[in-house]
């Protein structure tokens, strides 16, 4: 049985062998684009149709109701009001707090504001919650 497959396995059989493994591999690689069809240019182009009429679907409801739409945000009236009252902008406001909004994606003064309003209102609400925590649900 050795026999056989050492005198099978001789030069010319082994250089036969690798040159139909090459010339398949090399029809396969010319063929493969034309066997296997790439579905991402089809996905794209159904991307940029649903894009498209998005947009139309947007400039039509911008045109009925007729009204500027702006993307810009502005803060509550009362967070200002309270925000400009205290003047935290000066007691507690942060440059690193105003970079690390703009890196988390919220731009603009609004979220500032927001931001300065909810720092100073959270120990407050958390103050009165304990007293309500301890005197009412644990009964001291």
């Amino acid at each position: 049985m050795m026999e056989i497959l050492v005198n099978a396995l001789n030069i010319k059989t082994l250089t036969m062998l690798f040159a139909a493994v090459a010339a398949a591999a090399t029809v396969l690689t010319l063929a493969m684009p034309y066997v296997f069809v790439d579905a991402l240019d089809k996905r794209m182009r159904a991307v940029a149709i649903e894009r498209e009429k998005i947009r139309q679907r947007e400039r039509e409801r911008m045109a009925q109701e007729n009204q500027k739409v702006t993307l810009r945000q502005t803060p509550k009236q009362y967070v200002q009001t309270i925000v400009d009252q205290f003047n935290l902008s000066k007691w507690v406001g942060q440059e690193e707090a105003r970079l690390k909004l703009v890196q988390a994606g919220y731009r603009g003064h609004a979220p500032y504001v927001t931001y300065l309003f909810v720092r100073m209102c959270t120990p407050v609400l958390l103050f009165l919650f304990s007293v309500l925590y301890l005197f009412i649900v644990i009964k001291l």
